[in-house]
């Protein structure tokens, strides 16, 4: 459904399997926009869950036009999912915020505040650093080609000005990291710290698979090294085979 009414904010949600958690997602989340007194709408990008996410959504959206459900014919990750929401916002200021309550909704209002101050991008930046692979990830995503600032907490949630989203949306491109993607638009660039929290039921459906994979379509994306260099060591063994 289309409001008649623009909204200033948009919120675009990945949801894979999170059934259990989209309720309390909800109260909170409707809790924050209200407070903020700007209109709003909010889209959550079904990623072909095998529960009933999706069906809880569009319930939802029958009774509040604000709410869109966006379902995927095939799981896709997050991130392809991210970028198809944001195909779909019509906001001057869009929130990527996960459905799994580990970023809090209620950093949106810190987030929208930077925004009306003139920053294009607002990160929320954890207080404490990544673990474990997440940690080696970005990391590694530093060598990229406009990645050096590439914070070790990470940074999933995060507020882009409709500006950026034209840029984003012109690209077309599904597979590599969206959050590198936001990083290397440039734009003002800003940052809120907030405490991330605990996943808040379920399991995550982001499977180390899942996180090789966007791994190495990142760093082949972001990094012209590496390519050059797989191009070349290409090249060099077909030649010696054809010696």
């Amino acid at each position: 459904p289309v409001n008649a009414e623009p909204p200033v904010i948009s919120v675009v949600t990945p949801a894979f399997n999170e059934r259990d958690n989209l309720p309390a997602l909800q109260r909170r989340l409707g809790a924050t926009l209200a407070a903020l007194g700007q209109p709003w709408e909010w889209i959550v990008v079904d990623d072909h869950s095998a529960d009933d996410t999706f069906a809880l959504v569009r319930e939802w959206s029958e009774a509040d036009p604000r709410i869109t459900a966006v379902r995927l014919a095939r799981n896709v990750g997050s991130h392809a999912a991210l970028a198809c929401g944001l195909a779909y916002a019509r906001g001057r200021a869009v929130v990527l915020l996960s459905a799994d309550l580990q970023d809090p909704p209620e950093t949106l209002a810190a987030l929208h505040a930077r925004w009306r101050e003139g920053a294009k991008v607002v990160w929320g930046l954890p207080l404490r650093p990544a673990g474990g692979l997440r940690r080696l990830f970005y990391a590694l995503l530093r060598g990229g080609e406009g990645l050096a600032d590439q914070p070790l907490a990470g940074g999933d949630m995060v507020l882009v000005d409709r500006q950026v989203v034209g840029v984003l949306n012109s690209r077309q491109e599904l597979h590599s990291s969206l959050f590198a993607r936001i990083r290397r638009c440039g734009f003002e660039q800003v940052v809120v710290p907030y405490g991330k929290a605990r996943r808040n039921a379920g399991r995550s459906g982001w499977s180390t698979r899942k996180k090789l994979k966007l791994a190495i379509d990142s760093f082949t994306a972001f990094n012209p090294f590496l390519v050059r260099t797989m191009t070349v060591s290409g090249l060099l063994s077909i030649a010696s085979a054809t010696v």
